[in-house]
């Protein structure tokens, strides 16, 4: 079902398979299967470094994986650190509301207006 040598192919290509892949076992309630897709992408990431939008989605499956599997705090602490790359690089704002969207199926109310609460933040 996985194929570890993308070597030879791009690594939006191997992040998006990943990422996909991630939040369907997420859909499908298999967090233990989540993990160890994830598990393998931090991996991969920590030898193939990439650019802003990738770190911060990486943090934000952390955070989301985190979270579900019971350690709220930690989890909210990496979608917020998603949240706020995304934020202080000015990504279009339909990303962010996007990921607010998709994330108040798994948060509260007060946990979703905690991650995305940019107030305390300046773009220059």
């Amino acid at each position: 079902m996985f194929y570890n040598n993308f070597r030879s192919d791009s690594f939006s290509m191997l992040f998006y398979i990943h990422n996909n892949l991630i939040l369907y076992l997420i859909d499908q309630h298999d967090l233990a299967n989540a993990h160890i897709i994830l598990k393998s992408l931090t991996h991969y990431f920590q030898h193939n470094e990439r650019d802003y939008y990738h770190t911060a989605r990486l943090f934000n499956l952390q955070g989301l994986v985190t979270y579900l599997s019971g350690d709220h705090l930690v989890g909210l602490k990496l979608l917020r650190r998603a949240n706020v790359i995304t934020y202080l690089c000015n990504h279009q704002s339909g990303f962010i509301e996007n990921e607010q969207r998709y994330l108040a199926q798994f948060l509260t109310t007060d946990e979703l207006a905690s991650i995305f609460d940019f107030s305390n933040l300046t773009i220059l």
